[in-house]
C-alpha cells in the first residue's frame, strides 16, 4: 500500500470499480463513507445475530458466545468472559444454557485438571447460515469482485479485527 498526502493510505490498484486514483482531496469523503459503512455493517450484524439467535431458541448473548467458540475454538469460561465482558456468574449461566441446548460441552483442560474448557459440540450445530441463505448470498456477492479485490477485502478485515480486539481489550482495562 502506498501513502499519499498526510500519510494516508492510497487505495490499491483495482480496488475501485472505475480504477480512478483517489486524490488527497477525496480522502475525507472516502474515509467518511468507510466510517458510515462500518457503522451500518455493525448494525446489520447485530440485527442478524438477534434474528439467528431467535431461530435457534437462544438469546443474543448465548449466540454471541457460541459464535466466539466457533471462531476461536475451545476456551476456558474465563477467556470467554473476557472476550464478551461478562462476569463469571453470567458466563456460567450462558454455558449452562448452551450445554442444556446441546450446543456446547464442558471438557477437562488439557494442561490443568483444575480448569475446564468449553467446546462446540460438532454433532449439534445450528445450520444458521444455510437456513437464512447467508452463505449463498455471500457467494453471490463475492462473484461480483475480482480475486485481487477479495484479497484486499480479506486483508482489510484482518486488520480491522485486530484493531477492534485491541480497542475492546483497552476498554475493558479502563472499566
Amino acid at each position: 500500500m502506498t501513502e499519499i498526502g498526510g500519510g494516508m493510505p492510497e487505495t490499491t490498484p483495482g480496488s475501485k470499480r472505475d480504477d480512478a486514483p483517489v486524490g488527497p482531496s477525496e480522502l475525507p469523503e472516502v474515509y467518511g463513507a468507510i466510517e458510515k459503512g462500518g457503522r451500518r455493517l455493525s448494525v446489520g450484524l447485530i440485527r442478524l445475530l438477534h434474528s439467528m439467535a431467535g431461530q435457534f431458541g437462544l438469546n443474543p448473548t448465548d449466540m454471541q458466545c457460541w459464535s466466539l467458540l466457533q471462531v476461536n475454538g475451545p476456551m476456558t469460561p474465563g477467556r470467554l468472559a473476557h472476550l464478551t465482558g461478562l462476569t463469571s456468574g453470567a458466563i456460567t449461566a450462558v454455558i449452562d444454557r448452551l450445554e442444556r441446548s446441546g450446543y456446547v460441552r464442558r471438557e477437562r483442560h488439557p494442561d490443568d485438571r483444575r480448569k475446564i474448557m468449553v467446546a462446540i459440540r460438532k454433532d449439534h450445530q445450528p445450520p444458521a447460515a444455510s437456513l437464512i441463505g447467508l452463505r449463498d448470498a455471500m457467494v453471490t456477492m463475492h462473484s461480483g469482485y475480482s480475486d485481487e479485490e477479495l484479497r484486499v477485502v480479506s486483508r482489510w478485515l484482518e486488520d480491522v479485527n485486530g484493531v477492534l480486539e485491541e480497542l475492546a481489550d483497552r476498554a475493558q482495562q479502563i472499566r
